[in-house]
């Protein structure tokens, strides 16, 4: 009920006090200073303010980074995040991982069936946050995440853990939107931006392993990650290629993707492609087409409009062996529907990701 105010020590002699208040006016979280001797470390003021979509059970609050090796405290174990100081103005990327990069346990090689729930609950704050951050780089949560989930969809296990699928449905999604598509983009430094690259390696690669489950959230990110004008690819047009080097000679038949013109190779884009049909993206996604039995044409659109934004760099065996027969079945689905299935089933976005491809 409202107007709660508790208080309790966290340990004898304690350095801090939790106090959790719920009012009519705000829920807030806060860790606070008490008077301590001199020679006790220093801790930081943390005010946290929830957003209304999202208020944990249980919180945890973390003393200063510089004594986070021996300070952190959690209560259930739920890790709910750092201090975030930001500027509101201006987006940014946290260069600390609130969790240190041994406690999850996570490899891209080695299934677990561990789950990082203490991750999951710091980036959801981190990203949701007015001054939003993403942590982009290597060991940190979102990396962490992506491997974890990757690992149970590879094992088929993702879709039975329900921390797994919030993250596919909204976490995955904001963070990857802001990374690829924010005006900030140009400002952030190339380490950053390799960062992010790395990053949706490991997310067209979950892709890859996810495009038969009909995710839709999963399928109108991908239409993001492939999209060549998004403000993420746009900034970085020049970067080469690493799978199709510019003096490479590799037939067209081994690659899925390849620059049009060396003078703006949209390399790293070929190389998000072409790890996403190495990974069996493109077959996959044909199976699933070749399983359809009665698709809506929204679901039909979804899965093809990130193809028909990035065509231009699809090679021909590519688009002949995998796109074609996709979009046969579609014309020969469409062509049976009656006049009134049409008028139901028909959308700007379905027109959109069709004509390019038909």
């Amino acid at each position: 009920s409202s107007g709660i105010n508790a208080e309790w020590p966290l340990r004898p002699g304690s350095l801090d006090e939790l106090v959790i208040s719920d009012t009519t006016e705000e829920s807030a979280v806060k860790c606070r200073n008490i008077p301590v001797p001199s020679n006790s470390p220093d801790l930081i003021e943390q005010e946290f303010y929830e957003e209304d979509s999202v208020f944990p059970e249980n919180y945890s609050a973390r003393p200063s980074r510089r004594n986070a090796s021996h300070d952190v405290f959690q209560l259930n174990n739920v890790l709910y995040g750092p201090d975030l100081e930001v500027d509101e103005t201006q987006a940014t990327f946290d260069t600390t991982s609130s969790v240190p990069a041994t406690d999850s346990g996570i490899s891209v090689s080695g299934a677990s069936d561990e789950f990082p729930y203490a991750d999951l609950a710091t980036i959801d704050r981190m990203v949701n946050s007015p001054g939003w951050k993403v942590p982009v780089e290597p060991g940190q949560e979102l990396e962490r995440l992506l491997k974890a989930c990757l690992e149970l969809a590879r094992s088929e296990m993702d879709d039975e853990n329900e921390a797994c699928q919030k993250f596919y449905q909204d976490t995955l999604s904001n963070s990857f939107h802001k990374v690829l598509t924010d005006s900030a983009v140009n400002s952030w430094t190339p380490e950053i931006q390799g960062y992010i690259f790395d990053n949706s390696v490991l997310l067209v690669k979950l892709m890859a392993a996810k495009i038969r489950s009909e995710n839709m959230a999963l399928l109108r990110l991908m239409a993001i990650v492939f999209n060549p004008t998004s403000k993420f690819h746009h900034y970085n047009a020049s970067q080469p290629s690493k799978t199709v080097p510019p003096s490479s000679q590799i037939p067209g038949a081994d690659i899925f993707a390849r620059p049009t013109d060396f003078r703006v190779p949209k390399g790293w884009l070929v190389d998000l492609i072409n790890n996403f049909g190495s990974d069996e993206g493109f077959q996959n996604l044909l199976d699933q087409f070749k399983a359809f039995t009665n698709p809506s044409l929204e679901l039909v659109s979804t899965y093809l409009k990130p193809f028909g934004l990035c065509i231009d760099l699809l090679t021909s065996s590519c688009v002949q062996n995998y796109l074609v027969p996709c979009t046969l079945i579609v014309t020969n689905y469409v062509s049976n529907l009656s006049n009134e299935q049409l008028k139901k089933e028909k959308s700007t976005d379905c027109d959109s990701a069709l004509i390019p491809l038909l």
